[in-house]
């Protein structure tokens, strides 16, 4: 058995646009800068009518691969990507968001002609929150637990069939529903910034 050995390069930028709302009481740990990632998804936004946009550019290169006796092989010809995926979220209430992830990929190989850019699967997610809960832990320190549920469907909007090469395929061809259910703690201590735990 042997176990690819990839490097992937990706680069963010997050950022947050509060369309007019109206003026809602600060949420303790609103003064922390957001500090997730696409595998550490963000809980639903904390106020109707705001939009979240997160964009990402990844650069996949398999460069080898490991055998069962830890020998490593390289991967001559392989076929590389460049991934942009842009997370757009809405805000409908104070406790319900609904996210898109709409996102595009281009390959290439030596030996063969690129594939241009491609859509992949579309994916859409209803997120809501069944339990917000905060306590005090001493004076100046508190927990707040946040309890978030996902829905959603993955649409199978990339190439999938009837491909004249491998490097052309960016779907999966079939429709599959989502769901997750993530727990998210945010611990503040004195004047320190809020310490946050993801489950």
């Amino acid at each position: 058995m042997r176990f690819p050995l990839e490097i992937v390069l990706c680069l963010s930028l997050t950022a947050a646009v509060l369309l007019p709302t109206s003026r809602a009481h600060a949420v303790p740990g609103d003064e922390q800068a957001y500090s997730g990632s696409l595998f550490s998804p963000p809980t639903p936004l904390p106020k109707a009518g705001a939009f979240y946009v997160e964009p990402y550019l990844y650069v996949g290169s398999p460069i080898g691969q490991f055998g069962s006796q830890g020998d490593y092989h390289p991967l001559p010809g392989v076929q590389r990507s460049v991934s942009s995926l842009i997370i757009l979220k809405y805000g409908i209430t104070n406790r319900i968001s609904v996210y898109i992830t709409p996102q595009v990929q281009y390959s290439w190989q030596r030996s063969a002609t690129p594939s241009g850019l491609k859509f992949t699967d579309l994916s859409f997610v209803l997120q809501g929150v069944a339990l917000d809960r905060q306590s005090r832990l001493w004076p100046g320190s508190w927990q707040h637990s946040t309890l978030t549920v996902d829905l959603g469907m993955n649409f199978p909007t990339g190439s999938y069939d009837r491909l004249s090469r491998p490097q052309d395929g960016s779907g999966s061809g079939v429709y599959s529903f989502r769901y997750g259910l993530t727990d998210q703690t945010g611990f503040k201590f004195g004047h320190m910034r809020p310490f946050r735990v993801r489950l």
